[in-house]
């Protein structure tokens, strides 16, 4: 099977007024191995001075043109690009949504080497260059003297096949090349754009036709003349030496043959003597002098032909000699002739190579890697790449290590984080980060706990007004239900270090009357609820659990809640040697010392299963389903499964789950993320999160951290994205 199938490829043109770099050519292409999607462009820089980087945004939809995922910002760094050549189609660009099908490219920054930049502040994208140049044979009768005009000006005027345009703010050449419309001259035929546009003009392409055939009317009567001069003279030779014919005839014949030996002279001698100088002078290394005399030739033989050979094997000696620079000028004026352009890319492709082997033999392995990172497939950089990714992995990892073992525990964290994902260093920083716990997800806020001890609060924070004052928290639980309206969508609940309980949010009252008389507490979680109050379930140090709920039923004269024990999901009087508990709507979980479970629930669904579960490290509780983490590092799942949420029988080699209201997440041992479930908005769309050391699941997003501390997001974000930018964990 190949390893990957193209599944676009558009090769027309497109292009952005006003824009240095045009989009040549772009494919889609599907991994066969993981079906994620890559995007690879093809740009040209029309602009007179190099590029050093670009950024571009992708805007993806799905082959009905559902929008999907984008990608925000993508950078082409340290790439070099001389003007009038090709580059960006070895680097590709992963996509978040691997059913994209169409997509819509956005050129949104250029920086030239001189460090002057050109910008897209309206994030306008590219657009097909829809045109249609009229041909020279256009012009009829002109047509023959607009070439004649124009071979006086062009030295590959036989390129030209069609009339010059100006459209969009480009210039199309006759020789099909588009320009910006300040560029003075073709960089492809080298004439001069002023020049062209002079000769397509129909008042002079006439008066010069007129004079071209009075010309040649002239011409052809002088001939005429000349030919009747000749003519009488022949009668008065003949006349003269009629008693001499023999002699005549002889002089006739010596005539004759002396004005066939000039026309051949002229026509054939000469020429074949020049060609013949001109290829020697190329044999000779002398390209300029050669070039200069095949293009006096004009169309005598493959003269034309010849200067682009003559052209190519120059640009090849000075390949040879290490002149690169020299080298790519010269093979950017041949076009398409040849393998002109692969040898260009070739050439940048093995000058950033020969870079990044310098930076991996003098041990700058991050340089090297951002290097051969960018080179994609050529050559062996992709392993070169991962070499140097596990070299920068392993010298971090063995300065944690030894940080460990003198007991300073801030410089192992910080050196594992660095190493991320080589070896285990992702596991080995989430037990010193203890992650996980900075961050609880409710139903429209995301609460992140700093090191301060202090509380952020991102998204409604009006709904929850007293939490950000909590202080010394040892457990902390918030309701996460699907249900946007209900009156208790934003209840918080936590446990603080002496033992008092707090509330805050909608219902705040109800849940303060649960937790009345409950003591010795090590956690407290909260169930989530569509409709009445969420019950509220807390884990004793002796490894009992207590519970309070709302059964459902309201008594006669009853106007409002009452929490009255609640249903089956409160029944846990019973449990014992409980270690851990989650809830969610309409049933509570427990983890017990035997790393088995034991579950509360009422009649909406099935969850049985999870009795029958052993080796449990943890518990991750979604509104209707539970997933297990396994001892193993496997997944198992139970509940409903009506979006997918339970189908994690297939995942391994996790470090930890993370379960949705109606989606679950799994982080990968190589930090990257999988999910399943729910995707309505694009929370599964994680594929290509890198780095991630900590996940969370909410309503209809997920959240993951980064080793550099930062956070990336797929889903319903716009509540609170914006305010977590700031946020850091270290």
């Amino acid at each position: 099977m190949e390893k990957y199938t193209i599944v676009q490829h558009e090769q027309r043109l497109h292009w952005l007024k006003d824009c240095p770099v045009l989009l040549q050519s772009y494919a889609l292409t599907k991994s066969n191995t993981n079906n994620s999607i890559f995007l690879q462009c093809k740009f040209e820089n029309i602009a007179d001075k190099s590029i050093k980087a670009m950024n571009i945004a992708v805007k993806c939809s799905d082959v009905s043109h559902q929008e999907l995922a984008n990608v925000g910002n993508f950078p082409y760094l340290d790439i070099n690009v001389q003007p009038y050549t090709l580059f960006g189609d070895k680097t590709p660009v992963a996509l978040p949504n691997n059913t994209t099908r169409n997509v819509c490219i956005i050129p949104l920054k250029i920086i030239f080497s001189d460090d002057t930049t050109w910008e897209n502040t309206s994030e306008r994208a590219y657009e097909l260059a829809e045109y249609e140049q009229q041909p020279i044979s256009s012009l009829g009768e002109l047509a023959d003297q607009y070439k004649r005009d124009l071979h006086k000006i062009c030295t590959d005027s036989e390129k030209h096949n069609y009339l010059p345009a100006n459209i969009n703010g480009f210039t199309i050449c006759g020789c099909s090349k588009v320009v910006l419309n300040n560029t003075e001259s073709c960089p492809q035929c080298g004439i001069n754009f002023q020049d062209l546009l002079n000769v397509n003009d129909s008042g002079k392409l006439h008066d010069h036709l007129t004079q071209y055939e009075a010309a040649l009317a002239e011409k052809a009567q002088q001939e005429q003349l000349l030919e009747q001069e000749r003519l009488q003279k022949a009668a008065l030779a003949k006349q003269k030496f009629k008693t001499t014919a023999k002699k005549v005839g002889i002089i006739g014949s010596g005539v004759i043959a002396i004005a066939l030996l000039g026309v051949l002279t002229k026509q054939v001698i000469i020429p074949n003597v020049q060609y013949s100088n001109a290829e020697h002078k190329a044999q000779s290394g002398e390209y300029d002098e050669a070039i200069q005399a095949f293009i006096s030739l004009g169309d005598f033989k493959d003269a034309s032909e010849k200067v682009l050979e003559t052209k190519y094997n120059w640009a090849k000696d000075k390949l040879a000699q290490g002149d690169t620079e020299g080298a790519i000028s010269l093979f950017s004026t041949l076009g398409d002739y040849s393998d002109a352009r692969a040898q260009i890319t070739e050439i940048q492709n093995q000058t950033q190579y020969d870079k990044a082997m310098a930076a991996y033999q003098a041990k700058q392995y991050a340089d090297a890697q951002s290097i051969f990172a960018a080179l994609g497939s050529y050559k062996d950089s992709a392993e070169k790449a991962t070499d140097c990714k596990n070299k920068i992995g392993e010298a971090h990892y063995s300065a944690a290590t030894t940080a460990l073992s003198k007991n300073d525990t801030s410089t192992a964290l910080h050196e594992f984080l660095q190493a991320v994902p080589y070896k285990d260093s992702i596991s080995q920083a989430r037990k010193l980060g203890n992650f996980d716990s900075k961050i609880r997800i409710g139903q429209s806020c995301i609460y992140y706990f700093a090191s301060d001890g202090s509380i952020k609060i991102s998204g409604n924070t009006g709904a929850v007004p007293s939490v950000p004052n909590w202080k010394n928290l040892i457990s902390f639980s918030a309701v996460r239900a699907s249900q946007f309206t209900h009156s208790f969508g934003n209840a918080v609940m936590g446990l603080q270090s002496n033992g008092s309980v707090v509330t805050d949010g909608g219902g705040y009252g109800f849940m303060s009357n649960a937790v009345s008389g409950w003591s010795n507490l090590k956690e407290i979680v909260l169930g989530d609820s569509g409709f009445g109050p969420p019950h509220v379930v807390g884990l004793k140090q002796d490894g009992t659990v207590v519970a309070e709920g709302w059964s459902g039923r309201q008594r006669a004269g009853e106007t409002g809640w009452k929490m009255d024990g609640g249903g089956e999901e409160c029944k846990v009087s019973a449990w014992k040697n409980i270690k851990h508990i989650v809830a969610g709507d309409g049933y509570t979980a427990g983890l017990t010392t035997a790393n088995t479970v034991v579950v509360a629930n009422r009649d909406n669904y099935d969850f049985s299963a999870a009795t029958t579960w052993e080796d449990i490290a943890f518990l991750s509780a979604g509104e209707h389903h539970i997933v297990g983490f396994k001892t193993d590092g496997s997944i198992v799942a139970t509940g409903s499964n009506n979006t997918s949420q339970c189908e994690v029988s297939d995942w391994n080699d996790m470090i930890t789950v993370c379960a949705g209201t109606n989606h679950t997440l799994g982080l990968k041992a190589d930090g990257t993320v999988v999910a399943t479930g729910d995707n309505e908005h694009g929370q599964c769309n994680t594929s290509d999160w890198k780095n991630i050391v900590a996940i969370w699941a909410g309503n209809l997003y997920s959240l993951g951290l980064k080793s550099d501390g930062t956070f990336v997001f797929a889903g319903e974000t716009e509540q609170w994205q914006n305010d977590i930018a700031d946020w850091k964990f270290w």
